[in-house]
């Protein structure tokens, strides 16, 4: 626009200086404003030589104090008493000496707390720190955590002190309110799944975005001059936290390594541009904003989700992935359990299961998932998230992109069951539809069925808040409140609020399976397959390797699981639906597609172990994908591939 420029320095490729390459370097964005446009600046001196100076603890109040006063959407829209964690930290008054000798856990069950609480968001990292656990929980609950304990963790301090300054006086940190390192896992099978609603519900998160570990904290030296927005990243690039956090939490203080981060319904600010981010710096941040009041409402609906045509609970979904993916925060299996938090907001908005990151509508779709650096991913031993299928995102430690569950081309070809069905899964007891449902006859037909099922579960959501708000009314005042107390526990462990269990984590399917070579390709950094004949200009089989492979070169697999079609008229117009088209009109037909890298695992059942794209094949390099899929000349119907014709096998 006038007002605003944005700068961007890229590497120019192949330059070589010793051991370091110019493509390893970042890319470098500035974004220049009129000073006028960005409201009130600071002045450098004015921040402090911290984040925890007294300037920036200023500036956390003014900011919560506004919230508080001028942010109708940010007002809290669910009863104070809809839900309390089981734990709390009772970490004391601003006034109270510092530091304090112990803190006490306080169990919500057996004691009633008043005012809100804060929530910490950290990266546990390898090095040990004070936990709950079964061997403690009597002198932490009793007579508190001693301080020396607390101080083995940074990040506790600092958060502690925070939610004192802000005045508030609980805070959950999730290592000393869930009990840890049972021999069974319990309590945090239990807790784990309530997670969305502590978040939900909490008052503001403390995000300790720059500490890897125990030993970061929240605050950091820094140079007021480095504050000042003369050289200033998008929030995006510098919040690093779980995206679904991010949104559910109503208030958000990230501490980041020069500055101090606020979001809430209504503003998105730092340290450096209170009064807000400019508009071209706040795409991200709005998109989080937009979320974040959605999810504060007092009964969330799929019209209280959904805003408007650009608001997509499949974003949502994905964008949340993306982040619990790309972060640490504990170790691999816990933090995939606390994904469900997000996840089962966006089942109870659809009326969809879930299963082991996947929903069952359009599970073709979804196996495709990619790996975003395979570099940096690995595979988690048995004892820390080995124990997921590996079709699933959720056996795989590092940041993963999922793709639309609705393709920009329908599908001609998709895999199906071994009974001719869609895909799905085995549950013991599934609590929502859409489990084995046929797939409807054309896209008009999907979209009314959908919009049906949406209005439907929507329904269903009326009726337990009407049940909901009968059963809150308190039949004595105030003695009603332990029973207020264990309605609320027994309410938060109902069936719902847990992910259905799978009877097998098999998933049968019949589909055609493709032989090749896996290349590296020379110079760049990506991979692709190698179909023998396949030599066509253009076509592109791309393989994206859930993690870097030891050999290069080697015979794979391909599960083709969907691919779409696009016919070609000798003006180079495309059309989806053939029938607008004579046989003699079409010249050509662009094919393309998704599939899985699959390797034997004995006894007709494969393991994935990366995802594959095809596209821009014409009809020459189709036939050569066919081939190469085991279909001869004799069983070729038109494009060559009946699903029916395909092999059975199970995904493990």
């Amino acid at each position: 626009t006038k007002s605003h420029v944005s700068v961007i320095f890229r590497p120019v490729p192949g330059r070589v200086s010793g051991d370091k390459r110019s493509e390893d370097l970042p890319e470098v964005r500035f974004e220049l404003f009129p000073e006028e446009d960005l409201g009130y600046i600071p002045k450098g001196s004015s921040f402090g030589t911290s984040t925890d100076s007294e300037p920036a603890q200023e500036q956390m109040r003014a900011w919560l104090a506004d919230c508080l006063a001028n942010h109708p959407k940010c007002a809290r829209r669910h009863a104070s008493r809809d839900f309390i964690p089981t734990r709390v930290l009772d970490v004391g008054l601003s006034s109270d000496p510092w530091p304090p000798s112990r803190v006490r856990v306080v169990e919500t069950t057996k004691e009633r707390i008043a005012g809100p609480y804060a929530t910490l968001s950290h990266c546990w990292g390898r090095s040990p720190f004070v936990t709950l656990g079964d061997e403690n929980a009597e002198e932490f609950t009793t007579e508190g955590v001693p301080w020396a304990l607390i101080q083995s963790n940074d990040n506790f301090v600092d958060a502690i002190l925070t939610t004192r300054r802000l005045g508030v006086r609980h805070l959950w940190i999730d290592s000393l309110c869930i009990v840890q390192q049972q021999k069974h896992g319990e309590d945090w099978e239990a807790e784990a799944p309530l997670m969305h609603q502590v978040y939900r519900n909490s008052f503001v998160n403390l995000a300790a975005t720059e500490s890897h570990d125990r030993s970061g904290g929240l605050f950091r030296d820094r140079d007021p001059v480095d504050v000042v927005p003369a050289q200033f990243l998008p929030l995006a690039d510098n919040a690093r936290f779980g995206s679904g956090k991010r949104m559910l939490s109503p208030r958000l203080l990230q501490f980041t390594k020069s500055q101090i981060f606020w979001d809430c319904a209504t503003l998105s600010a730092c340290e450096a541009l209170p009064a807000g981010l400019p508009a071209p710096l706040d795409a991200r941040a709005a998109s989080d904003r937009h979320w974040r009041e959605r999810l504060q409402g007092s009964g969330m609906t799929v019209r209280s989700l959904v805003g408007g045509a650009g608001d997509s609970l499949e974003a949502f979904w994905r964008a949340a992935v993306r982040s619990y993916t790309a972060c640490a925060l504990t170790n691999h299996d816990d933090k995939i359990k606390a994904a469900w938090g997000v996840a089962k907001l966006v089942r109870d908005a659809l009326g969809e299961e879930y299963a082991a990151g996947l929903w069952t509508n359009a599970v073709e779709e979804q196996l495709a998932w990619r790996v975003v650096d395979r570099k940096d991913a690995k595979r988690p031993p048995e004892d820390g998230g080995g124990k997921f299928p590996r079709w699933s995102w959720a056996a795989v430690v590092g940041a993963v992109d999922l793709p639309n569950r609705v393709p920009d081309v329908p599908r001609f070809y998709a895999v199906r069951g071994h009974d001719g069905r869609d895909i799905g899964f085995q549950f013991e007891k599934a609590l929502w539809g859409w489990v084995g449902r046929e797939a409807a006859a054309s896209w008009g037909e999907e979209f009314e069925d959908m919009n049906r099922r949406l209005g439907e579960a929507e329904l269903r959501m009326d009726k337990r808040r009407r049940a909901a708000r009968i059963e809150a009314i308190p039949e004595e005042e105030p003695d009603a409140a332990p029973d207020e107390k264990a309605q609320a526990a027994k309410k938060a462990r109902h069936p719902s609020n847990f992910a259905s269990k799978l009877v097998s984590q098999e998933i049968a399917v019949q589909g055609h399976i493709c032989s090749g070579t896996l290349k590296s390709v020379l110079g760049e950094d990506r991979w692709v397959v190698d179909v023998d004949g396949l030599d066509q200009e253009g076509a592109v089989i791309e393989a994206y390797p859930d993690v870097e492979p030891t050999q290069d070169g080697v015979s794979i697999k391909v599960l083709l699981l969907a691919a779409s079609r696009l016919f070609v008229d000798e003006w180079d117009d495309e059309y989806v639906d053939r029938d607008y088209l004579e046989d003699e009109e079409i010249a050509d037909v662009k094919y393309s597609g998704t599939g899985i890298l699959i390797e034997d695992a004995g006894n007709a059942r494969f393991a994935r172990f990366g995802a594959v794209r095809f596209g821009q094949l014409r009809r020459g390099g189709w036939r050569q994908l066919r081939r190469a899929c085991g279909v001869s000349e004799e069983e070729e119907c038109e494009d060559g591939l009946e699903v029916a014709d395909g092999r059975k096998i199970w995904l493990v």
